[in-house]
C-alpha cells in the first residue's frame, strides 16, 4: 500500500482515499476492504505507515463495523486520527447488513 501510494502520488491528486469499506465478497473475503474490518492492527498500521509515506492527505473510508456485534467505529474513528488522517468517510451500515 505505501508503494502504491507513493506512485499514485505522483498524478499529484487531492488526497489519497483508502478504502476500507469494500463490501464485495471477493474482496472482503480475502481480507481486503470492509475485510480489515477483521484486523484492526494491520488496518491502523497500513493507514500509519500510508500516511508516513506521503504529503498528499490521507483519509479512509469505513463501515460502522463487521456486523452488529462489532460496532467499533467510534474507537476506530479516533484511532485513525492518531495515525494522521485527514478524513474520515463512514458507511452508515456494518459490512454484514450490504445487499448481497
Amino acid at each position: 500500500m505505501v508503494e502504491a501510494a507513493k506512485i499514485v502520488e505522483q498524478a499529484r491528486p487531492d488526497v489519497i482515499d483508502l478504502n476500507f469499506g469494500c463490501p464485495v465478497k471477493k474482496v472482503a473475503g480475502k481480507g481486503a476492504g470492509a475485510g480489515m474490518l477483521r484486523n484492526i492492527p494491520l488496518l491502523l498500521e497500513i493507514t500509519r505507515e500510508v500516511v508516513k509515506a506521503v504529503k498528499t492527505p490521507v483519509t479512509v473510508k469505513t463501515r460502522l463495523g463487521w456486523d452488529q456485534n462489532n460496532l467499533i467505529i467510534t474507537e476506530l474513528a479516533e484511532q485513525l486520527q492518531d495515525c494522521g488522517i485527514q478524513a474520515l468517510t463512514i458507511h452508515g451500515r456494518t459490512r454484514s447488513q450490504t445487499d448481497r
